[in-house]
């Protein structure tokens, strides 16, 4: 028995080819029940900044996407009581590593939000540092749980760590 149908992977080929990743994400994840961001790793574009967010990231912290592409996400951030954990991001972000931290953000009504995060960087076909997603789920939510939270970020990690980047992506 085959185990890939070469129709269907021929499909997806064709798929990949006319449109492109990041428009797929974008297609994809907009009604995924997670917060998902994703930031420009770009040496010409440094500091971090917001080039998605999908529409669960809108509710959980209130600003619009107009408001908020191309800023970094630390305007979310209550300030310098959890400098230990902020110090740890940034430094894992700038040496392009993974991390899972939990962190306390402000909503644009000033509502903390216990946010458990996690970042995972994405390379260019050359390895250059290009993105990184970001996923996050409201601990102050009752909802969220440790397990879904987990089970997300595995899912999360199986993403590639390179994609290919058109010129303009």
């Amino acid at each position: 028995k085959q185990l890939v149908d070469t129709k269907k992977s021929k499909t997806l080929t064709y798929i990949l080819d006319k449109i492109s990743w990041i428009e797929l994400l974008y297609q994809i994840s907009e009604n995924l029940p997670i917060v998902l961001s994703i930031a420009s790793a770009k040496k010409i574009q440094p500091n971090f900044k917001l080039i998605y967010v999908n529409k669960n990231y809108e509710a959980m912290t209130e600003y619009s996407r107009t408001e908020i592409i191309g800023l970094n996400a630390k305007y979310l951030q209550a300030g310098k009581a959890e400098k230990e954990t902020i110090d740890k991001m940034s430094s894992n972000l700038k040496d392009s590593k993974p991390i899972n931290v939990s962190i306390t953000n402000r909503s644009k009504s000033s509502r903390p939000i216990r946010n458990l995060l996690t970042f995972k960087p994405i390379y260019d076909q050359n390895e250059e540092y290009h993105y990184v997603f970001a996923m996050q789920f409201d601990s102050t939510i009752e909802s969220t749980n440790l397990v879904k939270f987990y089970l997300c970020c595995n899912i999360f990690n199986l993403l590639p760590n390179t994609m290919i980047c058109r010129d303009n992506e």
